[in-house]
């Protein structure tokens, strides 16, 4: 499924025919979820979508730094502190513009954490490529 997801972003997105990005930072797991699952989801679809676009996949870049209970049934502001301080940017990003991954976004605590974390490295831009959403929660 990441294949078909990145050949359909890359058709409906023009700014990644334009290579705009520096680099795509998938939104990490922390470390014993990726051995339970043995994969993470919003990898796999940056690394189909690098294929595609021609930009590297710096998984790297973005640490989950601490375990995060599952937010599915928490309230908005249960998600905001479950993720608080969770994620880490271990390089210096500065000027850069990076293409963050993730699966899905519900209430948008994760991505701003993430966001939060790599600004906080020196990244210029931070822009956010998703599968799904719910249209009631954005």
């Amino acid at each position: 499924m990441a294949q078909y997801f990145a050949r359909e972003a890359k058709q409906r997105f023009p700014v990644f025919k334009n290579r705009y990005y520096h680099q795509i930072v998938p939104v990490p797991l922390y470390k014993t979820r990726k051995r339970e699952r043995g994969y993470n989801q919003s990898e796999e679809i940056a690394k189909a979508l690098a294929k595609i676009i021609h930009i590297p996949v710096k998984s790297e870049h973005l640490l989950r730094i601490r375990s995060t209970l599952s937010q599915t049934k928490m309230s908005e502001k249960e998600r905001e502190k479950n993720v608080r301080k969770a994620f880490s940017c271990p390089v210096i990003l500065t000027g850069k513009n990076i293409l963050l991954v993730d699966d899905v976004i519900t209430t948008g605590s994760t991505i701003e954490a993430c966001v939060k974390a790599l600004k906080s490295a020196g990244a210029k831009v931070v822009d956010v490529f998703t599968i799904a959403h719910p249209s009631s929660s954005l």
